[in-house]
């Protein structure tokens, strides 16, 4: 159903006929779908999921309504559903981050550069850009101009990183949980042109490694 174009002609007769409550395992209720209308006909059924779950649940029209959902109830959400449908480990994985990129896509304004440019270049945007497209096209199209400049900075969205866990072993650093903090924050300063080559690589993670 959701794999046709008219997916949202034919989630709507599930509705009217009130066979959501058995297909999904919550309240009947006849929302309307608009998100789901307004999908790209080229969204995967995982996405069209993703829209029609925040045509039933989010609180509102608008980007921050979905956020507020996803970050809220999303989990749990999507476990009844997943279920209920009996999702494949994939298309649960798909909408899981399909979702949470989208509520990331919602912090838009208040992220660095850093963030930004790693949102673009998750593997799952192109998912929560469609589905972004269909909650709030202004937000999409916004996100889109902010895209080019980060991409044509001489740095672009998600170059090698200069360093890697064994480089911190090579430095004298012993494997533990401050690996990971210092690893993200070397690559978020040189996503941010911060240290433009290894050895200035080097001389942050000196700079701000753990002291004895």
């Amino acid at each position: 159903m959701l794999a046709h174009p008219t997916r949202a002609r034919a989630a709507a007769l599930v509705q009217q006929l009130r066979l959501d409550a058995p297909t999904l395992n919550e309240e009947p209720a006849e929302h309307p779908l608009r998100i789901l209308d307004a999908l790209s006909s080229h969204a995967t059924p995982a996405i069209a999921l993703g829209a029609w779950m925040l045509d039933r649940h989010a609180q509102g029209p608008t980007l921050a309504h979905a956020a507020a959902f996803i970050t809220q109830q999303g989990n749990r959400v999507l476990s009844r559903w997943r279920a209920a449908l009996c999702l494949s480990n994939e298309d649960r994985d798909t909408l899981s981050r399909t979702l949470r990129l989208l509520a990331k896509a919602g912090e838009w304004a208040d992220l660095g550069v850093a963030q930004r440019k790693r949102l673009l270049a998750d593997e799952g945007w192109a998912d929560a850009r469609m589905l972004l497209g269909a909650v709030e096209p202004i937000a999409a199209e916004q996100i889109a101009r902010d895209a080019g400049p980060l991409q044509d900075d001489g740095v672009g969205l998600a170059p090698e990183p200069w360093l890697r866990g064994d480089d911190l072993i090579r430095l004298g650093l012993r494997p533990g949980p401050v690996f990971k903090r210092l690893l993200d924050g070397v690559y978020d300063a040189q996503l941010e042109g911060q240290v433009p080559d290894r050895c200035a690589a080097e001389l942050w993670i000196e700079q701000h490694k753990p002291r004895p």
